[in-house]
């Protein structure tokens, strides 16, 4: 009996796994949207661990982001495997630091990663070599983006916990 839960589970995740697709290619389609995109997808893999575990979440996650890659412009799978894809997993196991600390380290990875992810858009898929007002434009929105992300990841898997899980069908 209990392979037929872990039947579900694999199924329903595969369901997600591709809505994260389809939720990407749509971004990677429409240019301006490829960056809210990559969040919409990240909070898809915050739901699949609310509702199964954090090994699912990752393999969702994984799966996903490989996927994604197939692609025609990578820059919403670019977005999603560099940072909102696994950030709402992470995130939670930096929970009970001090919050000097927790800022420190969201703030050091969100900063190496864009950084990583200019690199990568230029010398990985032949993206044109931006100024240097427009990069630190970039640092900065990105920032301002992790200060608003972070509080509305909260309330957004408040919000599926008490309004949408039941509608949804999900039940503990």
């Amino acid at each position: 009996m209990k392979s037929s839960g872990n039947a579900k589970k694999t199924a329903f995740c595969a369901v997600f796994a591709a809505a994260i697709v389809a939720i990407l290619a749509v971004g990677s389609l429409i240019d301006v949207l490829d960056f809210s995109l990559a969040l919409i997808a990240g909070t898809v893999v915050m739901i699949v661990d609310l509702e199964f575990s954090e090994g699912y979440a990752w393999s969702v996650f994984t799966v996903s982001a490989l996927l994604s890659f197939l692609l025609p412009v990578r820059s919403a799978p670019l977005f999603y495997t560099l940072f909102f894809g696994w950030y709402p997993l992470f995130r939670k196991h930096i929970r009970n630091l001090s919050r000097f600390l927790r800022i420190l380290i969201k703030a050091v990875l969100l900063n190496a990663l864009t950084t990583a992810m200019l690199f990568a858009s230029v010398y990985l898929f032949g993206a044109e070599r931006e100024p240097l007002w427009m990069i630190l434009v970039t640092f900065l929105l990105a920032n301002l983006v992790m200060l608003l992300y972070d509080p509305a990841l909260d309330r957004l898997s408040a919000f599926y916990l008490f309004h949408l899980r039941d509608r949804l069908g999900f039940h503990r």
